[in-house]
């Protein structure tokens, strides 16, 4: 089968990216509105890009046109914190995922808790194994929708001890979840 992207609708790319491009790990950003309010939000399009200095990025597809909240944060406040999804975690991370009013808190809906961070005003997901306080490095528009394309210089690591000890990952006790295609997702201790 030969799929050329002229041919199908943009949804239907989504769709076929998604299930081509698998395990995907999950960015479960927190960002700080001008409000003070906490966003949490997840995103599948996430990837370590550097290691010196440590860059990651996370894109964040526009609904219909407009920045999601999640972008709109970072873009005011030039920071946010990624954090990991393990299997404990996955089903609060679902909630999050929803499409909510600006001013509400998916952590208070997720039943979540907040740590301060050690270099941004940001907080990270108490319960997260590891959280990546990052600084936006660079910024850059793409495609039709547009996509928000964020790179960010990671700050500070936030590792549990349980998850790293030794100088090594303990990948059996990090437990960390990847996005499959749809709804699916997949443990990485499998």
């Amino acid at each position: 089968m030969i799929v050329l992207p002229e041919s199908v609708t943009p949804n239907e790319i989504y769709r076929l990216l998604t299930a081509c491009v698998i395990p995907r790990p999950i960015a479960w950003v927190t960002t700080l509105a001008e409000d003070g309010t906490i966003n949490a939000a997840p995103f599948s399009f996430f990837n370590a890009v550097s290691s010196d200095p440590p860059i990651v990025m996370i894109s964040v597809e526009r609904r219909m046109g407009e920045p999601k909240d999640t972008a709109r944060n970072i873009h005011t406040s030039r920071e946010f914190v990624v954090n990991i999804v393990n299997e404990q975690l996955a089903e609060k991370m679902n909630t999050t995922a929803g499409n909510y009013p600006r001013t509400t808190s998916e952590i208070e809906l997720a039943g979540l808790s907040l740590l301060p961070g050690v270099k941004l005003r940001t907080p990270r997901i108490g319960e997260s194994p590891i959280s990546l306080e990052c600084s936006v490095l660079q910024w850059t528009e793409l495609g039709k929708g547009p996509t928000d394309l964020i790179f960010g210089e990671v700050l500070s690591f936030h590792i549990r001890d349980d998850v790293f000890a030794g100088g090594k990952m303990n990948f059996k006790e990090l437990k960390a979840i990847g996005r499959l295609a749809g709804n699916t997702y997949c443990r990485t201790t499998d």
